[in-house]
This record gives C-alpha cells, sequence and structure tokens, in this order.
C-alpha cells in the first residue's frame, strides 16, 4: 500500500505545481485567490484524513 502512495505523490505533486503555475501565467487566478484555494484544499484534506482514522 506504500508504493502505491508513494507513486500517487509522485505524480500528483508535479502535475499541481504544474497547473498551479499554468494558472497563475495565464492571469486567471490571483495569487490571493490560490492560496485561499490551497488553505481550503488543504483544511478539506486534513478532515478527510482525519475522519478515516475515526
Amino acid at each position: 500500500m506504500r508504493l502505491v502512495a508513494v507513486t500517487a505523490a509522485v505524480v500528483c505533486v508535479p502535475a499541481t505545481v504544474y497547473y498551479l503555475a499554468w494558472i497563475r501565467r495565464e492571469d486567471r487566478a490571483s495569487s490571493r485567490e490560490i492560496v485561499l484555494a490551497l488553505a481550503l484544499g488543504t483544511v478539506i484534506a486534513a478532515l478527510a484524513i482525519g475522519f478515516l482514522f475515526l
């Protein structure tokens, strides 16, 4: 199971960075909107992961 998680991270993290850079470069979202989206996504992910371990 650990190999799947590592593989997912290796694929998802660079893809996310590329996508966020593209959004910023194309001026589709301001820096403030990107930071807010990342913060909210982090909170939602943390809650989801925490719920799995209840």
